[in-house]
């Protein structure tokens, strides 16, 4: 009797530390050839960038992050990341890397990754950011497709704002800005 008791505890316990014990393995993307099957790691990164600058709060230094992550540069997923200075995520936007070709279409491969790398090493650059943000909206109508005219107005009437304005896509520019009164990043503008 005491094997068979013995028994049930053991079996469970195996299969549990079996199930735990698992590891999470990269994410791969398996494409097959007429003889050889061929893995391409798409969670490897292959450029990272990393600029410290006041964002969320002027006297503390948030963490911009981008990223070049999969098997190469021209098909690789464009990750850009703000960290406040306390750790939490305040704003995160995923692309393709071709999205940093804007609108430069008839290159070739070599040319297009090389393309991709110099606008992603200016991706985060110093005379990105500006204050106090929405600064020069005052003299143009203000864009409330994407946020409300109050936020606007509240982010607009702190003079220790700080704006960000990146360019990602087809001739696409983005402004964001961090929302004291909303405690999130919000863009204030977008255009083609």
């Amino acid at each position: 009797m005491k094997k068979i008791i013995s028994i049930f505890i053991i079996i469970p316990l195996i299969i549990t530390a079996c199930t735990h014990a698992k590891k999470k393995l990269p994410q791969v993307k398996r494409t097959a050839t007429k003889k050889i099957s061929m893995i391409s790691d798409t969670s490897r990164v292959l450029l990272r960038k990393i600029y410290l600058h006041t964002f969320s709060n002027p006297m503390k230094l948030d963490t911009f992050k981008v990223s070049l992550i999969g098997s190469s540069i021209s098909k690789a997923k464009f990750t850009f990341e703000i960290i406040s200075f306390n750790n939490e995520k305040i704003y995160s936007e995923k692309d393709h890397s071709y999205d940093l070709l804007g609108d430069l279409d008839d290159l070739s491969v070599k040319q297009a990754e090389d393309t991709i790398r110099v606008r992603f090493d200016n991706f985060l650059r110093a005379d990105a950011f500006f204050s106090p943000a929405l600064d020069h909206q005052i003299e143009s109508a203000i864009d409330t497709d994407y946020v409300d005219l109050k936020t606007q107005e509240d982010i607009s009437s702190d003079t220790t704002a700080i704006g960000f304005i990146y360019n990602i896509g087809y001739e696409s520019t983005i402004e964001i800005a961090y929302s004291k009164i909303k405690r999130k990043t919000v863009i204030c503008f977008a255009s083609d």
